[in-house]
């Protein structure tokens, strides 16, 4: 999914849902396998418990992206923002799905907020 962002995340500011960005909690997504080393990607961990998922807000700076990726134990359901133009994007990445995501703009920081649920073998 390839879309616009928005502005980079200030201190204590405010975004949908009463989610607070704490910057000394923001940490950098530094897989090597899925995001490129030359652009940032910021990670806020919300809540996470091994075996039942995560919750958890992405920053993309322009021109990052997270790689395409498959997700084998787990789904992911997603939302994209830009507070300026009001603007939102959900989509659903399935056990056994891939998926991959890109800022494409040029000055605006892209808004992730990701919600993992782990999916056990039956």
């Amino acid at each position: 999914m390839r879309e616009q962002g928005t502005m980079y995340p200030e201190k204590g500011h405010s975004i949908p849902w009463a989610i607070k960005v704490r910057m000394k909690k923001l940490t950098h997504l530094d897989d090597k396998m899925l995001v490129d080393r030359s652009k940032t990607v910021l990670k806020q961990t919300l809540w996470e418990q091994k075996g039942k998922g995560s919750l958890a807000i992405l920053f993309l700076e322009p021109g990052a992206k997270i790689r395409r990726h498959e997700h084998t134990t787990d789904c992911e359901f997603y939302i994209t923002w830009s507070t300026r133009k009001k603007f939102m994007k959900t989509e659903f990445c399935n056990k056994g799905e891939e998926h991959e995501l890109e800022n494409t703009s040029k000055k605006r920081w892209l808004w992730v907020l990701s919600v993992k649920f782990d999916v056990p073998e039956i």
